[in-house]
């Protein structure tokens, strides 16, 4: 559902981009304007100013750009192409590592405070008003399945846990994670770069498998959950929370991106 502020410069940009057809070209095309959009997003958010217009006149450039780049029949069939190896280039990423790494740079930013000493607050907090008795988790390996930075798989092991793994697909909050967890001589923590669609781990691997905030970010959240069931022991402890219709422009744009994504995957394969 595309946010209402955006909705007409959203609409604009998607038709214009579906028109561009289904040449490789035409996938690479759609593919730049992901990191141009999340960066711009960034930059936008970053001031006291309202984002609103900035972000519908970033769409309507767009859109316009796209509708040239149809008029001018370069996407056409028999129009010039592009090597095949471009698509494995960072303007190619799909939508989930563009989220990863934003993401990822949003919690390296997180004060020593905010890493440390509020986190595991929090996630004590909400474990006792669940009622989730961990008496025993000191007998307990957790994975933490899209951890961004780190700080849930810190927490749980602050909490006593046996062992804490931490999952993410985006480096950068993984290399702020492992320097914080290092610097403070912290053990029996580990961060790994993976899919939370496609886990590295045997079947029925952890006691507790905890996932914030995680599966909504990615093209197909019943495989991430038959993932984080596949590697939780039998009457392990499982936490999943997800966010369903969260609305706002930081949302909207999400969703925008996530289509534009969506054309570019069909329309890979279209050309293949």
């Amino acid at each position: 559902m595309i946010e209402p502020s955006i909705e007409v410069s959203s609409k604009a940009l998607l038709d214009a981009s579906n028109r561009l057809g289904s040449k490789r070209l035409a996938s690479f095309t759609r593919a730049c304007v992901i990191p141009l959009i999340f960066d711009s997003m960034e930059r936008a958010f970053g001031t006291d100013k309202e984002p609103v217009g900035e972000i519908n006149s970033l769409l309507e450039l767009l859109a316009d750009y796209f509708n040239s780049a149809g008029r001018s029949g370069i996407c056409e069939p028999g129009a010039a192409s592009i090597p095949a190896e471009i698509g494995g280039s960072e303007f190619s990423e799909p939508v989930e590592n563009v989220t990863g790494n934003h993401y990822g740079r949003l919690f390296s930013a997180f004060s020593t405070e905010s890493f440390w000493q509020e986190t595991v607050h929090l996630l004590k907090t909400r474990l006792d008003r669940n009622g989730i008795d961990i008496t025993n988790i000191g007998q307990m390996k957790v994975l933490d399945a899209g951890c961004g930075g780190g700080r849930y798989t810190v927490a749980w092991r602050q909490l006593g846990a046996k062992a804490a793994v931490g999952v993410d697909i985006s480096s950068i909050g993984l290399e702020s994670a492992r320097k914080r967890v290092t610097d403070n001589n912290l053990a029996d923590i580990e961060f790994q770069i993976a899919s939370v669609l496609e886990l590295p781990f045997p079947d029925n691997s952890f006691e507790i498998v905890f996932s914030n905030g995680v599966l909504h970010h990615t093209v197909d959240w019943k495989a991430g959950i038959s993932e984080l069931v596949r590697v939780l022991k039998p009457g392990g402890l499982g936490w999943l929370y997800l966010i369903e219709n969260p609305g706002g422009l930081f949302w909207g744009l999400i969703d925008v991106l996530r289509e534009l994504m969506r054309m570019r995957i069909r329309n890979s394969r279209a050309c293949r």
